[in-house]
């Protein structure tokens, strides 16, 4: 008898006949695995230039609208939700859900995080965040800068972006990790400080300061 070739039989899973609560469990460890953070980062290097503490602000120009297109193009995350939220339209509203409710999303770069607000509000979901994690890597030169050049600053860069997330009402968590130029500045010492206040405006955002202790010099 002839041998007939015949196409590998495959296993299907069709995860739609489970209950919403396990498809809602299955999502979630699909993306998390144990970790809720996820980093957005770009693949763009932004220019920037290097700052002498009497020298103008840092980041003194302006992000060219050009940069701005490139970061949001290049934007990247540890968490690859694609495949599920491609898969139909009742997955996507499924799974969106979990991933906003879910996760806490990660920036090092206050260019960055503007971005990706900007693309989610683009997209219709910027309302589903509900959790940020800012790692502030270059506020020791704030902590170091003249003031003039530090307020400035702020008043540029930081303070509007606070009066935006102030104004998302799906926000519940903003933590701001920053370490202090030096070892022997009280996180005490700290909080009554000018650039504390400054840092903290406006006081409805519902904003934390973490990692305190200053820099080990």
């Amino acid at each position: 008898m002839d041998s007939i070739d015949r196409e590998p039989e495959t296993a299907t899973f069709e995860l739609l006949r489970l209950p919403l609560e396990i498809r809602r469990l299955v999502y979630y460890q699909y993306f998390f695995n144990g970790n809720n953070m996820c980093r957005i980062s770009t693949a763009y290097q932004i220019p920037t230039r290097v700052v002498a503490e009497n020298d103008a602000p840092v980041n003194r120009s302006r992000v060219k609208e050009s940069s701005r297109i490139a970061i949001a193009q290049s934007l990247r995350s540890t968490v690859n939700a694609m495949p599920l939220l491609l898969c139909s339209s009742q997955i996507y509203d499924e799974v969106i859900d979990v991933l906003y409710r879910g996760v806490s999303f990660c920036f090092d770069d206050l260019n960055v995080l503007r971005e990706f607000l900007d693309v989610r509000r683009d997209a219709g979901n910027e309302d589903l965040i509900r959790s940020i994690y800012f790692n502030w890597t270059s506020f020791v030169w704030l902590h170091h800068g003249q003031q003039s050049a530090v307020q400035q600053y702020l008043n540029e860069h930081w303070h509007p972006l606070c009066r935006r997330l102030d104004e998302m009402n799906s926000l519940t968590s903003f933590v701001v990790s920053i370490k202090l130029a030096t070892k022997q500045t009280a996180k005490r010492t700290f909080e009554r400080s000018n650039l504390y206040q400054l840092l903290t405006w406006p006081s409805s955002l519902n904003l934390s300061l973490e990692n305190l202790e200053g820099k080990k010099t």
